[in-house]
């Protein structure tokens, strides 16, 4: 299994440590144990590849990383929406370029999501794939729209932004390597503890999240 942590780096000051001794001291005594705690960026390299049995990442991660694993339990939290969005004050030009150039040029993070919502509508898009900054896409003129995550919409405000298409939403999926699902059974034991947890709590999958 894989396991998380967040650390307050202020906190851990306070006690005259540091944010790596903390990290590699964890590291050291889960990985004795069989525990790996790995990166956010590699948990699914990790699950898939046979590193770890299974691991919890946001439903959007694993559309992304595309390594046919099994998400098995939504647990109902991390709740974030997937949204189009322009500069207000950009209204109606993307239309005018989708009808000169005949494509939409949109920038995201997030390409096999954007691809696949822009394919079921019929709209041939051009993904511009960044990293960071991706709200600065259309304000500069490099793309028409982009493509996001958002809880708070706070990104959009600050950057004059509307939303001009949901997507999806998304929250927190366990999810595990379909060798040990079909192998380990405490795997599965795991998975139907979290899934009466997560009904216990009355959490609920999201509505129009993808399942």
């Amino acid at each position: 299994m894989k396991v998380e942590f967040t650390f307050d780096k202020e906190q851990i000051q306070q006690y005259g440590y540091t944010v790596d001794t903390v990290r590699q001291t964890i590291q050291k005594n889960f990985a004795a144990k069989g525990l790996p705690c790995v990166s956010n960026g590699e948990k699914l390299s990790f699950v898939g590849c046979g590193g770890a049995d299974c691991g919890i990442c946001g439903w959007d991660s694993l559309i992304e990383a595309d390594l046919n694993q099994l998400q098995l339990v939504d647990l109902g939290y991390g709740l974030c929406t997937f949204i189009e969005a322009e500069p207000a004050w950009r209204a109606g030009q993307a239309e005018r370029n989708y009808a000169r150039r005949g494509s939409l040029r949109v920038a995201t993070k997030y390409p096999r999501i954007a691809s696949a919502w822009y394919a079921e509508r019929g709209v041939n898009v051009d993904i511009v794939s960044l990293h960071g900054n991706i709200e600065l896409g259309p304000i500069v003129g490099m793309t028409d729209r982009i493509v996001d995550i958002t809880a708070t919409g706070a990104t959009l405000r600050d950057n004059d932004l509307v939303i001009t298409g949901r997507i999806m939403d998304c929250t927190a999926r366990f999810f595990v390597n379909p060798g040990a699902a079909r192998l380990d059974p405490r795997v599965r034991n795991l998975a139907d503890r979290l899934a009466a947890a997560v009904k216990d709590k009355h959490f609920e999958p999201v509505a129009g999240s993808a399942q």
